[in-house]
């Protein structure tokens, strides 16, 4: 008797089924991203662990790249625009299931898209606008009262039924009722309901992804609205055996086992196939102009400065400090999150200290123009930079980075050794290229990091993802989940002044206005193939170059940043404890001064 070996091919079988389970239910919630975390490292670490070190590897047998772009397609579908009350926040998270909720009045104050289809709901409707039996509305009332009344009972499940003039007629409803106390405002009761909507959009999803007809639309819709297939088929008029033929052609295109499968990736499209995403290029305002950030009181509304650059193209950039004769120039790159504005504080510092800080914004971040596919993007910042500093006169400055931007500073001071005085390097970012290096990262990074090294190919996806759960979790949320490592970084979710500035400033690259998603991923794939150590050496021998990199930064693990001090043995390093990847917003009291050291004073621009 042959002993299956349970490392061979029969565990990687299960260990894809297990990944793809995984991937179709981020298309249900984004949210739920990181359980495919752990089964993804399960099947990529050993084909990592075999790879020449920076090669791409094989991926298993299962075309991932094209279920990965299935629930990209899905994705995309989510609505673009952001809650703007603390009840729509609460509905947001039900994209098919008919909710609503309800003040102390027993008002309903707001409704879903599903609750407004299926219940003829309308914010302002009494209780008795429920399609649902006159004693059940009482039922439903006296449940919503005590909710109210009661500060311990937070949550309540009731069993109605609706009346018979509803579209629902003599349905068995379930609602489960949960008070809510926001933040701030007054407390509500949501209601999700056990009624499904059918999107109007879904049909069309469901025949651009999967190729399906009309037909087999609707015995899918039929298999949601818990109906036999002999129900369908007495329903569509058609035989038995022509239902199930269906149903076996359905489960053959979706590539599904069963029905269940079949039902549970109808239901992740049924969250998506309502909405949509505008036309035009992303990261762009519909009236293609530059974004304008003014996303708090707190940080002084700033518009963007648009420059032509050439070939078609034009660069966003900001200003912000001091703007005076005599004032000390200061380039910042912002990394990859596009982290363009500063607590404000620290914007104020910055000009009672002389210091004129310029912000350029990335190809396809914002309003700056995207880049086509395959582009050179590190050439592209080069010249980016030089058009930048002809346009403003610049005749020497300090350079702050943040993160895989240090790569830029490096290669510009490279080529103009006569204008850069000083790199301050936050949390700067080294390209990992053995398999341990990535191991040693958080799970979060070591994904990202992991797949613009090893699978290229998915990248795009992967990001598009990943932005469709910063969507859906809000950016504190998405801090508080892919920081979770590092708990320098987790706080600062919780720190006004600092979320403030890394919310606004994150609006080049997420927003209700768009998504600099294909840039950012692109990016990502550039900045681990630069390879700048040679530049490097040479540019911190020159000038002073000063590295701080947070001992809790989940990207760049002790074996990173040893190799890191290795190959600038002539930069000052410094190793914050207690921060992570924010270090900059987190000791930035301490960074500035230094930075204006870095600055020497600039020549007179008036000449």
């Amino acid at each position: 008797m042959t002993v299956p070996d349970p490392q061979g091919p029969d565990r990687e079988d299960r260990i894809e089924d297990e990944v793809l389970d995984r991937l179709y239910e981020v298309a249900v919630d984004p949210a739920r991203y990181g359980d495919l975390l752990e089964i993804w490292e399960k099947m990529i670490g050993p084909h990592r662990r075999r790879a020449s070190p920076g090669a791409p590897v094989e991926l298993p047998s299962h075309d991932f790249e094209t279920h990965f772009a299935r629930v990209v397609t899905l994705l995309d579908r989510t609505a673009a625009n952001a809650p703007r009350s603390p009840e729509a926040a609460e509905l947001n998270v039900f994209r098919r299931s008919a909710a609503f909720s309800l003040n102390r009045n027993i008002r309903v104050s707001a409704v879903n898209e599903a609750a407004a289809e299926r219940f003829g709901l309308a914010a302002g409707d009494m209780i008795s606008a429920l399609p649902l039996a006159l004693e059940d509305h009482r039922i439903f009332a006296d449940s919503i009262r005590a909710l109210f009344a009661s500060p311990d009972r937070r949550t309540a499940v009731l069993r109605l039924r609706a009346d018979d003039s509803a579209e629902v007629a003599g349905r068995v409803i379930l609602f489960q009722l949960r008070h809510v106390q926001p933040a701030e405002g007054e407390p509500f009761v949501i209601a999700v309901s056990s009624e499904l909507r059918w999107p109007a959009s879904l049909t069309r999803t469901l025949r651009q992804t999967f190729g399906l007809t009309d037909s087999e639309v609707e015995v899918l819709r039929g298999l949601t609205e818990s109906r036999s297939p002999r129900e369908i088929a007495a329903q569509r008029n058609r035989s038995i055996q022509t239902v199930r033929a269906q149903i076996k052609s359905l489960l053959q295109k979706t590539e599904t086992h069963s029905q269940g499968d079949l039902l549970r990736l109808t239901l992740s499209a049924m969250d998506f196939g309502g909405t949509g995403t505008a036309d035009g290029e992303e990261g762009l305002a519909e009236d293609g102009a530059p974004f304008r950030i003014s996303a708090s009181p707190a940080l002084e509304t700033r518009s963007f400065r648009r420059l032509d650059v050439g070939g078609g193209r034009h660069l966003d950039y900001l200003v912000f400090g001091a703007e005076t004769a005599g004032a000390r120039d200061v380039i910042y790159l912002s990394g990859l999150y596009g982290l363009c504005r500063w607590p404000a504080e620290a914007e104020a510092s910055a000009a009672r200290m002389g210091l004129r800080v310029m912000v350029p914004i990335k190809p396809g971040y914002g309003g700056s123009s995207p880049l086509p596919r395959g582009a050179d993007r590190s050439a592209t910042a080069q010249s980016d930079l030089d058009a930048l500093v002809r346009h403003l006169n610049i005749r020497s400055c300090a350079i702050l980075t943040l993160d895989e931007d240090f790569r830029h500073a490096i290669r510009f001071a490279d080529r103009h050794p006569d204008c850069v005085t000083g790199i301050l390097a936050a949390s700067a970012a080294l390209p990992p290229l053995e398999a341990r290096e990535f191991e040693e990262m958080g799970k979060w990074h070591r994904f990202i990091l992991g797949g613009a090294r090893y699978t290229p190919g998915l990248f795009s996806y992967m990001v598009k993802a990943g932005f469709a759960m910063a969507r859906r979790l809000g950016k504190r949320g998405y801090l508080e989940t892919v920081y979770a490592s590092s708990p320098g970084d987790a706080r600062m979710s919780g720190v006004g002044g600092v979320m403030e500035a890394l919310e606004t400033g994150s609006e080049t690259v997420l927003s209700d206005r768009g998504s600099a998603a294909p840039a950012f991923a692109d990016e990502y794939v550039a900045a681990i193939n630069d390879a700048w150590e040679v530049p490097g050496r040479r540019v911190s021998e020159r000038i002073p170059v000063h590295v701080v990199v947070g001992r809790e930064d989940p990207r760049m693990p002790p074996i990173l940043q040893k190799r890191l001090r290795a190959l600038l043995p002539d930069a000052i390093h410094r190793l914050c404890p207690g921060s992570g990847q924010f270090v900059f917003f987190q000791i930035w009291p301490e960074l500035l001064p230094l930075i204006g050291e870095l600055a020497k004073s600039a020549p007179d621009r008036s000449r």
